[in-house]
């Protein structure tokens, strides 16, 4: 029996998301917890320049919405506090514009 275009891709489908499955758990965050963002990493104080409101959290990263008219772009590194927590290098891992200057940020914490 051969396998149509139609099942090999939805085969291929499957395989590409159990791969992709992310690991952690991620959680809906409190109402109104906010992250500060500093665009240079590499300096030593942390000088936020965004804001932006928290989604979801994991122990490895997070997910953002963002107002700015900056356009954060995937690899992407930034120094980012996430609530409560200490500022912690990220990089952006994907992004996706919800609407003009608006954006939604998905980070990976590198420490």
């Amino acid at each position: 029996m051969a396998i149509t275009a139609n099942q090999k891709n939805s085969s291929d489908s499957k395989n590409k998301s159990a791969k992709n499955k992310r690991k952690g758990v991620r959680f809906f965050s409190d109402p109104g917890t906010f992250a500060l963002i500093d665009i240079r990493p590499k300096k030593k104080d942390f000088a936020p320049e965004f804001r932006a409101l928290v989604v979801t959290e994991s122990f490895k990263g997070c997910s953002l919405v963002i107002v700015n008219a900056l356009l954060f772009v995937t690899g992407d590194k930034v120094k980012v506090k996430v609530g409560e927590l200490s500022p912690l290098l990220a990089e952006i891992r994907w992004s996706v514009e919800l609407d003009d200057g608006i954006q939604k940020l998905g980070l990976m914490f590198l420490e």
